[in-house]
């Protein structure tokens, strides 16, 4: 069994202090935080101060990268047919559930009121996102059906004024209505 990171092992306000200043110096300067922490009673080595800072960098990258797909989502597409929702709450329930796998599996707990008060919260926002995920659903689907009769409707009145079989299962196609 690996040893725990001496990182993970500091108590969580000590831990935001170094996520911020890890963030704010751009994740350099782990000598400085070596020393700082050495001040406050952690020796802490400036490699595992590095190791801890890649994970943190690269966790912060791909949320940076998360955000960026969203955007990228709702600038390129509009929002007729709740794609681009649908595309953000997709992300979303990835990042939750990989955030709630991670808590879960950590090994320790600075404080276990803290760490159950953290999945309390997590539990909540997956519950509201799967909330969220089900009206889109059910949205989308009320859409579709609202467009499958407004369809027929166009259907009866085109066939009376002889347009073509084909001409109408383009235009279902063009609106997106499944031809049956």
């Amino acid at each position: 069994m690996p040893l725990r990171s001496k990182v993970l092992q500091l108590p969580l306000k000590l831990r935001r202090w170094l996520d911020k200043s890890l963030v704010e110096g751009s994740f350099s300067q782990y000598e400085m935080l070596e020393s700082e922490l050495a001040k406050r009673g952690y020796q802490i080595s400036k490699s595992s101060l590095k190791r801890y800072g890649q994970t943190l960098a690269h966790k912060l990258a791909s949320l940076k990268t998360g955000t960026e797909a969203v955007t990228a989502i709702a600038e390129a597409t509009r929002d007729d047919t709740g794609l681009r929702s649908a595309a953000v709450i997709s992300l979303l329930e990835s990042e939750v559930f990989d955030v709630l796998v991670a808590l879960q599996e950590a090994e320790q707990a600075d404080d276990p009121t803290e760490r159950f008060k953290l999945l309390g919260r997590g539990a909540k926002i997956a519950t509201e996102i799967s909330r969220a995920s089900i009206n889109q659903k059910k949205w989308q689907a009320q859409e579709q059906r609202a467009a499958r009769i407004k369809a027929e409707a166009a259907e009866t009145a085109t066939k009376a004024k002889g347009i073509s079989p084909e001409t109408i299962r383009n235009m279902r196609t063009a609106l997106g209505i499944e031809t049956e």
